[in-house]
């Protein structure tokens, strides 16, 4: 069996996006070394918690977006189709037991 060498990356960089969102915390000194790579995460969507000694002291997060003009959201409103109320309640009694 052969064992791969281990390479320069942290075990951080190499996880999948999904479970290093989810997991992401970088204390003041990765901060401090690694500050753009930490922000262009942040910039990606990313939350990241700053620690020092092991506790939580700083939450960096994306700033929202601009929003989207008033026209964009009436064209995409106008496209929305119609609901059947009778319909949808006959569906939703199809799918949960009435019985809870």
């Amino acid at each position: 069996m052969r064992i791969a060498p281990r390479s320069s990356r942290s075990l951080a960089e190499s996880v999948s996006p999904v479970i290093h969102f989810i997991m992401h915390n970088v204390t003041v000194r990765d901060l401090r070394n690694n500050g753009g790579r930490v922000l262009a995460r942040v910039a990606k969507g990313e939350s990241v918690t700053v620690t020092l000694d092991g506790r939580p002291i700083a939450e960096l997060r994306p700033l929202p977006g601009p929003g989207l003009p008033a026209t964009t959201l009436l064209a995409r409103w106008k496209r929305i189709p119609l609901v059947d109320p009778a319909a949808l309640r006959a569906d939703l009694d199809r799918a949960i037991d009435s019985s809870l």
